[in-house]
């Protein structure tokens, strides 16, 4: 009896230690520092005239990214639904009160909308053009646009 007993319970044992298996997961993480975006210069039209045809801004805008990795870049204006790729063109409304002006703002190419910045600045810069300034009332006019900056893998 003590023998079967005995043969039982290590029938048991290695049975149970059969039925069950484990292994250790590893969690990990690098760290990076975050983006930087600075906005180094507006985009400015300077003084124009009504009815005045194909105007292009006196002074373009810039940008600058720094940051550890690829980011992509994408962009909207103020009364935008979502953000483009900031390949593609934008209009961007200034206003003074209730009058308007429709601006196309472009920026220089960047393939893909992708920066690699690897621990570098880059700087993207920017244009405005109008293709004629319609019959507003006199004063000062500004809109604006968002510019958005996210790392990818």
């Amino acid at each position: 009896m003590k023998k079967l007993l005995l043969l039982f319970g290590i029938m048991s044992s290695l049975l149970m230690g059969e039925n069950e298996k484990s292994v250790d997961v590893q969690v990990t993480a690098r760290v990076i520092k975050p983006i930087e975006v600075v906005n180094k210069k507006d985009v400015e039209f300077g003084t124009i005239v009504v009815g005045q045809e194909n105007v292009k801004a006196k002074s373009n805008g810039s940008i600058t990214f720094s940051g550890e990795e690829k980011i992509r870049v994408s962009w909207k204006a103020e009364d935008g639904h979502g953000f483009n790729k900031i390949n593609d063109p934008i209009v961007v409304t200034i206003a003074n009160g209730e009058n308007e002006i429709k601006t196309l703002i472009s920026t220089e190419e960047v393939s893909n909308g992708v920066l690699n910045l690897n621990g570098t600045q880059e700087t993207i810069v920017f244009s405005g053009k109008i293709d004629k300034v319609p019959e507003v009332a006199p004063g000062s006019y500004s809109g604006n646009f968002t510019v958005r900056a996210e790392y990818i893998d």
